[in-house]
């Protein structure tokens, strides 16, 4: 019987799968049982199939016939068989990894009373301590890519989020972390103090399903809201403009650029904040890779995009500074 390739896939898919829907950054451990889980997968597919043995040998003997009876012989015996290759104890379940995801619930296109005129990103009246609303999420499945390691498209699953159990007034901002080291918690390690100390922060990672953020913004009561996302968390923003969320100030820091959306005219332009309030901060010599790859592609889009800004009013800031250090440098230079 032959080997059970298709079933040793699906061990190792599930295997990575399962690692892959963790949630949060912690990923300690994930080589132990990676390893573990894969060896249980080659295990079972190399005891799933049955061994054809052939034998031969050589030997020799006393043969017995009539008169004078006795004699000496040589024989060559030959023979095949079947065998199974021999266990070595119970062989433990290949895990198989959470349930597919569920679709997401329909957007929520939230409310606000009032809007605010003030612009370059200014925080609301008042100061109040921050409060980080942040919704947890995994993803799927990504393509992954080079140099500054963002994706193109990401499909999502999600927790429920954690809000505001009152309404907040003044200034909400909507921080979108990137992927790797850019988490939503190291996006708040970039920014002054200032800019924490007179906001309501909304934090989320860049595989947190958008139409959840929408949700969590109907939720709450405000004056004026702003949206920033870096690198990998520029899909989710610019997905979200182009859904019809209205932000007074909008941050694209080196962000990743969905297919299509460096387009002139495309939908999620109509809905960015008018003149300074609108913010291109990129490097586009931050994206590199090989020719094809989301990165390479990104390039182009970036200069694309930061033309058709810049004829629409927007600040158009192209800089030379290094993709991680982006995030600090626009902070200090446009919010406070």
């Amino acid at each position: 019987m032959p080997l059970n390739k298709p079933a040793l896939q699906a061990a190792i898919y599930a295997a990575f799968r399962k690692q892959s829907v963790k949630q949060g950054p912690d990923k300690s451990g994930v080589c132990g049982q990676l390893a573990a889980d894969i060896s249980n997968a080659i295990r079972a597919f190399m005891l799933s199939g049955v061994v054809t043995i052939v034998w031969a040998g050589i030997g020799k003997g006393i043969a017995i016939a009539p008169w004078p009876g006795f004699f000496k012989t040589f024989y060559i015996p030959i023979g095949y068989g079947t065998g199974i290759i021999a266990p070595d104890g119970p062989v433990p379940p290949v895990a198989s990894g959470p349930s597919a995801p569920t679709a997401p619930s329909p957007p929520v296109t939230p409310s606000k009373p009032s809007s605010s005129s003030s612009g370059g990103g200014g925080g609301g009246g008042g100061s109040s301590s921050v409060r980080s609303l942040t919704s947890q999420a995994s993803t799927e499945e990504q393509k992954t890519v080079t140099a500054v390691e963002e994706t193109e498209e990401t499909v999502t699953t999600q927790t429920d989020p954690v809000v505001a159990t009152e309404a907040e007034e003044g200034t909400v901002l909507v921080v979108i972390g990137g992927i790797s080291y850019a988490t939503s918690d190291w996006m708040l390690a970039q920014m002054p103090a200032s800019i924490k100390s007179n906001r309501t922060i909304l934090k989320y990672e860049h595989s947190t399903n958008r139409r959840n953020i929408i949700n969590d913004l109907s939720k709450i009561t405000y004056k004026k809201l702003e949206l920033t996302a870096f690198s990998g968390g520029g899909n989710n923003a610019f997905k979200m403009l182009k859904e019809g969320l209205k932000p007074d100030f909008l941050g694209l820091i080196d962000p990743s650029i969905p297919s299509g959306y460096d387009s002139s005219g495309h939908a999620s332009q109509a809905n960015m904040p008018s003149g300074a309030d609108t913010v291109f901060f990129y490097n586009h010599r931050n994206w590199n890779g090989d020719p094809g790859s989301f990165t390479l592609k990104n390039r182009t889009r970036l200069t694309n995009l930061g033309k058709i800004l810049s004829a629409a009013g927007h600040i158009d800031d192209e800089v030379s500074t290094k993709h991680k250090k982006i995030p600090a440098e626009f902070f200090k230079k446009y919010m406070k």
